[in-house]
């Protein structure tokens, strides 16, 4: 698999949550996941859905991005460069 580099160039949108919450889902509805400890744990971590406009080869595409806070993730900022 290549990977194909890209650069941030605007920060569209971006809401800190419970990782539950960014996922749409109700606090009534993650009871179901108690018996998998660690999702559990996971939606209950807080979190960051980022929205982000960057470029590639391909040009200009708009894309979402989940990141867990509390394991050290960090969101995106407007020049950061990956690859994906």
């Amino acid at each position: 698999m290549n990977l194909i580099d890209f650069v941030v160039k605007e920060i569209v949108s971006e809401t800190r949550a419970k990782m539950w919450e960014l996922y749409g889902y109700s606090h009534i509805e993650i009871e179901r996941f108690k018996d998998d400890e660690s999702y559990y744990e996971y939606l209950n971590s807080n979190g960051c859905r980022q929205t982000y406009k960057y470029v590639d080869e391909g040009g200009y595409s708009v894309n979402t991005e989940y990141f867990n806070l509390d394991r050290g993730e960090k969101p995106y900022h407007v020049g950061h460069r990956g690859q994906h």
